[in-house]
């Protein structure tokens, strides 16, 4: 953990090999140090070694990023502990979404196999959850597909580990479609 005394930007990408998610979640957030960074950079809150943030690029008002504090490619290798954390969070994300912007909360994960080395169309090699308000999006493409429904992501513990690419989505429903 780096500390406010030894924080500089240099130290933190030389540490955390350059991973701006890894950067993020190490970075101090005191108030002084919030003022000098840009709104998707800051850290909103954390939850068991989880952090939500906002998204950088986004083009989408409420647009967050739901990511471990500590580095891994997918979402797929959380700990149990992490996973019930995140079904938390999503929770408290969906109550957030139909409040402020009457509609429900749409996620995805363009999820990583175990290979670090196969490309899955994701700009960040940290495992991340988009999440954002929008009263649909149109899932057809994924449809040719294979696909599991998950019932909460303490389910994907009981899956077989992918050797693709995957995405894993949360449409607006109480459900999440794995889609291989």
């Amino acid at each position: 953990r780096v500390t406010a005394a030894s924080y500089d930007e240099g130290s933190l990408c030389t540490i955390h090999d350059g991973c701006c998610l890894c950067i993020r979640a190490s970075r101090p957030q005191s108030d002084a140090r919030l003022r000098d960074l840009p709104p998707e950079e800051r850290v909103l809150f954390r939850c068991g070694g989880l952090v939500v943030s906002s998204a950088r690029g986004a083009f989408l008002e409420g647009w967050l990023l739901v990511f471990p504090e500590r580095h891994v490619t997918s979402l797929r290798h959380l700990s149990s502990t992490e996973l019930r954390e995140l079904d938390l969070i999503i929770e408290c994300l969906r109550v957030v979404f139909l409040k402020e912007y009457g509609v429900p909360l749409f996620a995805f994960e363009h999820g990583s196999p175990t290979d670090r080395t196969r490309h899955t169309g994701r700009c960040v090699d940290h495992a991340h959850l988009h999440c954002m308000p929008h009263p649909s999006f149109k899932l057809s493409d994924l449809e040719q597909f294979t696909r599991t429904l998950v019932s909460c992501f303490s389910d994907l513990l009981t899956l077989e580990r992918p050797e693709e690419p995957y995405v894993l989505v949360i449409d607006g429903s109480e459900a999440m479609m794995l889609y291989e």
